[in-house]
């Protein structure tokens, strides 16, 4: 098991970022992804049948970029289900 462990250490990278593909384009244009992963420690379980690898991951991820009108709609509704002026600020 540890020298299981010792290789996937050696092997899989402590820290990991990106600039993933916007999933929600017509809310969100010129747009700026990012994001940062760090992991701990692996940690292996031998089981009967498997192996189990585990670790803990800490990370951020941002999103930048202009609201669309489509969110406008989005944030009146909003608005109208909690009240106030949320969903003036949110379409501003």
């Amino acid at each position: 098991m540890s020298a299981i462990r010792k290789a996937l250490e050696a092997e899989t990278p402590r820290n990991l970022s990106g600039h993933p593909q916007n999933p929600v384009s017509q809310l969100l244009q010129e747009d700026e992804l990012n994001f940062t992963i760090a992991r701990g420690p692996l940690a292996l379980t031998g089981r009967p049948d498997s192996l189990v690898v585990s670790t803990a991951l800490n990370g951020t991820f941002q999103a930048r970029g202009t609201l669309t009108g489509a969110t406008g709609a989005l944030g009146n509704t909003l608005g109208n289900m909690l009240g106030g002026n949320l969903g003036q600020q949110v379409q501003g």
